[in-house]
C-alpha cells in the first residue's frame, strides 16, 4: 500500500459517501444508536451490579462513554444516574426486553451502512442477520464489563490479599497506559468486529486494518474538534431547550456514524484500486 494509494482512496471514499447515500445512513445509524444507549447502559450497569458490588457506577459509565466529549457525555450521564438512582430490583428483568430490541436495532443499521459502504449486499436470512446483531450485544457487554473488572474490580480484590499477592499486578493494574489501553480496547475491537463479523463478509486482517485506523484516528480527532465546536461557538440551548444535551449526544453520533461508514468506503476503495493495478 503506498501513500498514492492511500490518497486516492480517500478521496474515492469521500466521493463514495456521498453518491451511496451516506449522509442518509448517518442519520439511521445515529437515530438507532441514541435509542439503544440508554436501555443497554442500563442493563448493563444493573447486570454488572448483580455480578459484584465493587464496580462503581461512574467509572463504568466513564468505561462505556470513555470515546465521548465530557461536554457530550454529561448531559447522558446524568440522566442515567436519575434513572439508576430511581431503579428497583425488576430494573435487570424489565429491562432485558428492551436492551435486545433497541440494542440490537442499532447494531443493525451499523450493518446495513457498512454492507452498503463495501457495495457488499448481505445475504443472509433475516434470522441469521438479527441472531449476528443480538450477539454482538452480547458480546459487547460482557467485553464491557470484563474491562470494567480489569480497571476497577481486580485492584480493589489484590487490596485485601496484599500480603501474600506481590505488590506488582496492583502496579501494573494501576498503570496509566495500561488502563487506557484497556478502555480502548472494546472501541478498537468493536470497530474491527463491524467491518469483519457484523457483515458477514470474510475478510482478512489485511484488508480491514487501514479502514479501521482512519476511523479511530479520526474519531479522536473530530471528539477533540466537537469539544472545542460545543465550547466556543454552539448554543444548542437556545433552539433546542432543554433538549440540547440529547441533540448534541445526537450529533456526536452523527459524526461517529459518517467515519464508520467513510472507513468501510475507504477499504472498499483500496481493494478495488490494489485490483484494478494487479489486472494492468
Amino acid at each position: 500500500m503506498t501513500t498514492n494509494q492511500v490518497f486516492r482512496a480517500f478521496f474515492i471514499a469521500l466521493k463514495d459517501f456521498d453518491a451511496r447515500d451516506g449522509w442518509i445512513m448517518c442519520s439511521h445509524v445515529a437515530m438507532a444508536i441514541m435509542m439503544a444507549i440508554f436501555p443497554f447502559t442500563i442493563f448493563l450497569l444493573a447486570l454488572a451490579s448483580q455480578l459484584t458490588t465493587s464496580l462503581n457506577t461512574t467509572e463504568m459509565m466513564e468505561l462505556i462513554f470513555g470515546g465521548w466529549p465530557d461536554v457530550v457525555a454529561e448531559p447522558i450521564m446524568r440522566e442515567l444516574r436519575a434513572v439508576l438512582a430511581q431503579g428497583s430490583g425488576q430494573t435487570l428483568t424489565l429491562n432485558l426486553l428492551l436492551t435486545v430490541f433497541f440494542a440490537s436495532t442499532g447494531v443493525d443499521a451499523i450493518r446495513r451502512a457498512i454492507s452498503k459502504s463495501y457495495r457488499r449486499p448481505d445475504l443472509r436470512p433475516y434470522w441469521r442477520k438479527r441472531l449476528t446483531c443480538i450477539l454482538f450485544v452480547l458480546c459487547g457487554t460482557i467485553t464491557l464489563i470484563g474491562v470494567a473488572v480489569l480497571l476497577v474490580g481486580l485492584p480493589i480484590y489484590f487490596s485485601y490479599f496484599q500480603d501474600v499477592i506481590p505488590i506488582l499486578p496492583l502496579e501494573v493494574l494501576n498503570n496509566e497506559f495500561l488502563r487506557v489501553l484497556l478502555a480502548a480496547t472494546p472501541l478498537i475491537f468493536g470497530v474491527f468486529a463491524c467491518h469483519t463479523i457484523l457483515t458477514g463478509a470474510k475478510r482478512s486482517f489485511r484488508s480491514v486494518w487501514p479502514g479501521v485506523l482512519l476511523t479511530i484516528a479520526l474519531w479522536v480527532v473530530f471528539a477533540k474538534l466537537f469539544t472545542f465546536y460545543l465550547g466556543n461557538f454552539a448554543n444548542y440551548s437556545v433552539t433546542y431547550a432543554g433538549l440540547a444535551g440529547v441533540m448534541s449526544g445526537l450529533m456526536f453520533l452523527y459524526l461517529i456514524a459518517a467515519l464508520l461508514i467513510l472507513g468501510a468506503s475507504f477499504n472498499e476503495a483500496l481493494i478495488e484500486l490494489k485490483q484494478s493495478e494487479n489486472q494492468t
